[in-house]
């Protein structure tokens, strides 16, 4: 069984580990395909400076607009930052649309999935319950769009933190953004908790007002059974 500091640092260790087979990854094709890769052009769209954009970007999602939603781990006011990416011109102009408090609102966002009606759902690995000291076990977030058009850079989004992790009921430390059926659900898993310690299988369903999760699957922790990978749906 994982206690709640071991498995926030198993969190921190695997995320080394899909960067480096992604850059692994592309050596190879670089390798096979040099002819085509020659013709390609590398473009710089935004450099982080640490501030108010955020700090280590993580994954990006890419909406019918073309406009970009991404995710940093820190920056901002050191919890990290929700931003857009949309063209300007001949470039991209950067609008952090939401900044992480460190508290129950979350901390460490981890990608970013985009909902039919544009809005976004989300997850942090640390922040909500207390259960995970010091940090926090970790949140499902929704962020909708301000109601009127936006007539500046810095024009935040309305978070709606849907659930926040137990260590000891329901999961913690998801390590990955969630996706969505077709009825408006939320899947993903966590990397440690509920009860073995060893990560769930979880869906948030909204029967009324509010959020509901449903533990799919218990991980166990024997050979060929756990979540203390890089898990995905």
């Amino acid at each position: 069984m994982t206690n709640p500091a071991q498995a926030s640092a198993l969190v921190l260790r695997n995320r080394l580990g899909p960067p480096a087979f992604a850059l692994a990854l592309v050596c190879a094709l670089a390798m096979i395909t040099t002819p085509w890769a020659q013709a390609q052009t590398f473009t710089v769209l935004h450099s982080f400076t640490g501030g108010a954009d955020g700090k280590l970007p993580w994954d990006l999602a890419l909406d019918r607009a073309g406009n970009l939603y991404g995710t940093t781990e820190s920056g901002g006011a050191g919890y990290g930052v929700i931003y857009k990416l949309t063209h300007a011109g001949s470039g991209w102009l950067i609008s952090p649309i939401y900044t992480f408090q460190g508290g129950s609102d979350g901390d460490d966002p981890i990608g970013v999935t985009i909902a039919p009606d544009g809005s976004l759902y989300g997850t942090t690995v640390y922040g909500g319950s207390s259960t995970c000291t010091p940090n926090g076990c970790g949140t499902v977030f929704h962020l909708a769009p301000p109601a009127t058009a936006c007539k500046s850079a810095l024009c935040p989004w309305a978070e709606n933190v849907l659930y926040r992790f137990d260590y000891y009921s329901g999961g913690a430390y998801p390590p990955n953004e969630v996706v969505l059926d077709a009825e408006g659900d939320a899947y993903g898993t966590t990397v440690a908790g509920d009860p073995s310690g060893d990560g769930v299988v979880y869906e948030l369903s909204r029967p009324g007002s509010s959020w509901t999760e449903t533990v799919l699957y218990q991980f166990t922790g024997d050979t060929g059974d756990y979540a203390l990978g890089w898990v995905g749906l």
